[in-house]
């Protein structure tokens, strides 16, 4: 009986270890490779991805960079605290990120990296889909792709899969690209 027992809590025990080693935090992506996976494997999730290159001697860059982290913060990701949205920045100047993250971004996203020298983009995405949004209207204009994407989620729960207004927008607005799904 004694060995039942053991055998019983081993297998418990490895299960549990299992499962835990295989469970993906997107919040650790380190390259494209890790990111690309947690954009194809979580279809149910709103990312946005907030790319930047950090100088502190560009004044202007700077600037650029923080009010948009401000706006973001406020009209956006305080709005939608509950409603699953997943948020990661990344600086590009950081040690080997613009190689790590080079191929998500130019193949796949279609960002030209030389762009962040100017100001930060956003990349929104949702079930496979999505579009980098950059300029003075960015926080509004990723705040509206969001609403939609949550408007279209709620209407598929409900049985109503027609477009919502403006769906076209969110996943094309100024560079659409699609993330290869398991569907």
């Amino acid at each position: 009986m004694k060995y039942l027992a053991i055998v019983v809590l081993a297998v418990m025990f490895t299960c549990a270890w299992a499962r835990t080693d295989h469970v993906y935090s997107w919040d650790d992506h380190k390259d494209s490779k890790t990111l690309y996976t947690a954009l194809k494997d979580e279809p149910d999730l709103i990312f946005i991805l907030f790319w930047y290159n950090k100088d502190d001697s560009n004044e202007d860059l700077k600037k650029a960079n923080d009010k948009l982290k401000a706006d973001l913060q406020k009209d956006v990701l305080e709005k939608h605290k509950n409603d699953g949205i997943q948020y990661s920045e990344i600086d590009l100047k950081a040690e080997g990120k613009a190689d790590a993250y080079k191929t998500i971004l130019e193949d796949i996203m279609q960002i030209k990296v030389d762009k962040l020298d100017k100001g930060p983009i956003i990349s929104v995405v949702h079930d496979g889909e999505g579009a980098w949004i950059t300029g003075p209207a960015t926080a509004k204009e990723v705040e509206e792709s969001v609403d939609i994407f949550i408007h279209e989620d709620e209407d598929k729960r409900v049985g109503q899969p027609n477009p919502i207004y403006g769906s076209d927008k969110a996943r094309t607005s100024t560079g659409g690209y699609r993330i290869n799904r398991r569907r």
